[in-house]
């Protein structure tokens, strides 16, 4: 099967205490407070989307793939930190073209239909920034921060109950909806959470930092 949870869950099991501390940690920081740090976090994205869309474009075109990788790494990140709106919109686009990807190779063995998803996700992304343009950070940091507590998570229970560890992977990979199903939960206890307290900021003046419509 194309696609890359199996790779990332058994990363995952090997991985310290403490790095899955870490990783569970900035998960409900990403997942439930993303919104006071949206300018931050979505920058930190715009990096790792830069980094692996340049490892890709040295890829095809034969170059070192670390150079490329680093240099639009930085320069999206410093774009998107420097300009907010556009941070939003990069990483509207990286995000839901990395989850349509995903879902696709949940159920699909053809590479080139992951591709096509991962398109899709890119103008969804697009025109989430366009329709909801106060709403999309929050959404894209509920997201990414489901993604790294369940990562987070795995890696937690692997030593402190490893065979639970090991039949949660194998169920997840056995039944390919488990894994986007549990995100989804995740997905709407933080868009609920953060909506909520981004109202509060709105009626008392503040999240001046990460306001996005004036900028």
């Amino acid at each position: 099967m194309y696609e890359i949870q199996d790779s990332v869950f058994r990363w995952a099991l090997h991985q310290s205490q403490v790095t899955s501390l870490v990783l569970f940690g900035l998960g409900i920081l990403f997942g439930l407070q993303g919104f006071r740090f949206a300018r931050v976090l979505l920058s930190l994205t715009c990096a790792a989307g830069g980094f692996i869309l340049g490892g890709v474009t040295a890829s095809l075109l034969g170059l070192p793939l670390f150079g490329p990788s680093l240099v639009l790494a930085g320069v999206l990140g410093a774009v998107s930190l420097w300009h907010f709106r556009l941070g939003v919109a990069l990483a509207a686009m990286f995000t839901f073209g990395a989850v349509a990807s995903y879902l696709a190779g949940r159920f699909d063995v053809s590479p080139s239909n992951a591709m096509f998803a991962g398109l899709g996700g890119v103008a969804l992304g697009s025109a989430l920034f366009y329709l909801y343009l106060r709403q999309t950070p929050i959404l894209i940091t509920t997201v990414l921060g489901a993604g790294l507590m369940i990562v987070g998570f795995l890696g937690l229970i692997s030593r402190l109950a490893p065979s639970l560890a090991d039949t949660f992977v194998r169920t997840a990979d056995e039944y390919p909806v488990m894994t986007p199903v549990l995100g989804v939960m995740l997905c709407v206890l933080g868009f609920s959470v953060q909506a909520n307290a981004a109202q509060g900021d709105v009626k008392t003046g503040g999240g001046g930092f990460n306001r996005v419509e004036l900028q």
